[in-house]
């Protein structure tokens, strides 16, 4: 696992190290988050929560769909988006996929994608 350490530089300002991995592999791909939000995955606190109550609730093909208005109330509260928007963003990035029923449910259509990002944060 490579580590980030902070390291000033001519400015005085803190740039990110990445040291070099033993086996030769690089580490130009690596960044650290932003500090808007965003995650190491290029997902941000919203992304990985709609991921996070899908997966946790199996979603994982279109039997096993999930409505977002069981969050919806609690989303809106800590993010101030409605969840549907959000999933829709995902849905954009081919992590999950909709079912439209009497009501629009989701499901995780790229598990392996979906289990990267979690498991980085």
């Amino acid at each position: 696992m490579l580590i980030a350490r902070l390291i000033p530089d001519e400015k005085g300002t803190e740039t990110h190290d990445f040291p070099s991995h033993p086996k030769g592999i690089s580490s130009e791909g690596l960044t650290p988050p932003s500090r808007t939000g965003e995650m190491v995955c290029g997902l941000g606190k919203e992304e990985l929560t709609i991921l996070y109550a899908l997966h946790r609730h199996h979603c994982f093909n279109d039997k096993a769909s999930y409505n977002l208005k069981q969050v919806a109330g609690a989303f809106q509260r800590e993010y101030g988006k409605d969840p549907n928007e959000v999933a829709k963003d995902l849905a954009k990035m081919g992590y999950v996929a909709k079912k439209r029923k009497k009501d629009l449910k989701y499901y995780i259509c790229d598990i392996g994608a979906t289990r990267m990002a979690l498991s980085l944060h």
